[in-house]
């Protein structure tokens, strides 16, 4: 069994905050992933958009597709992705 000692823990967190908001990365579990790669490909393209679609369509919920982080899946998130590709 695998155990971690508080400066782990700390280096983790001190890490987390420092490089997720620089890097556009959410951390999902113990993956980090880059924002707007719903399908988790490495890349953004327009098959992250259409699996936020599928997603929307579904009425389901996935983190990945929700890329504002406003808790919901919409036409917003599907935008904010064009755009990053566009970018």
């Amino acid at each position: 069994m695998n155990t971690c000692n508080f400066n782990q823990v700390l280096e983790v967190m001190i890490l987390y905050k420092l490089l997720i908001p620089r890097t556009g990365s959410k951390i999902i579990g113990i993956n980090p992933y880059k924002l707007g790669d719903v399908n988790g490909d490495g890349k953004i393209n327009v098959s992250d958009v259409m699996a936020t679609v599928n997603v929307i369509n579904s009425g389901k919920y996935d983190e990945k597709a929700d890329v504002n982080s406003d808790g919901k899946v919409t036409i917003t998130d599907v935008m904010t992705i064009v755009n990053k590709i566009l970018d």
